[in-house]
């Protein structure tokens, strides 16, 4: 099982950050990678810029044959296609696509290019990576601290668990 997270907080021209997400889905529909469940749509805000426009995320469980590195190349690939933009650290974006959990293992690519950790070192403190997944997956444990889901939204801190809204 894999777990992906992908967000928006820009308009692009497939139409708002939802219309953006929706339409990305088709690229995880193809024989080597297969999206087996979806998470609703979830509304927070930026971090760490919170004048900057809230997200939509939502996260999709995939089967995949790809390797943590062709996985992590063809989501690049993606984003492309969606014209994401790497300007700045945590600036807003048109398509954002985290790989959450990789088989349950931790992976760490290191090129001239790419620097990654998997699963993605924050997805503890985040209520957009917590709250899809509790949704499809309630009795994921992390494969950072085996900790439960249930235990990781319960120390989310109370603003955390007030600034997020299904959409």
């Amino acid at each position: 099982m894999v777990i992906l997270s992908l967000g928006s907080n820009l308009t692009s021209k497939w139409g708002t950050p939802k219309e953006t997400l929706l339409k990305s889905y088709k690229y995880f529909n193809s024989k080597d990678i297969k999206i087996v469940k979806k998470s609703s749509f979830y509304e927070s805000e930026a971090i760490p810029n919170k004048t900057d426009p809230k997200f939509i995320n939502s996260i999709i469980v995939v089967e995949t044959s790809y390797t943590p590195f062709k996985l992590i190349n063809y989501i690049l690939s993606v984003e492309k296609k969606f014209l994401r933009v790497r300007s700045e650290p945590n600036s807003p974006r048109t398509l954002d696509i985290d790989i959450i959990d990789f088989k349950n293992k931790i992976v760490n690519i290191k090129t001239s290019l790419l620097d990654l950790q998997i699963p993605h070192p924050r997805l503890e403190n985040r209520n957009f990576v917590l709250y899809p997944i509790k949704e499809v997956f309630n009795k994921w444990k992390s494969p950072l601290s085996g900790k439960s889901i249930d235990h990781l939204i319960d120390k989310l801190d109370s603003k955390s668990k007030k600034n997020i809204t299904i959409i």
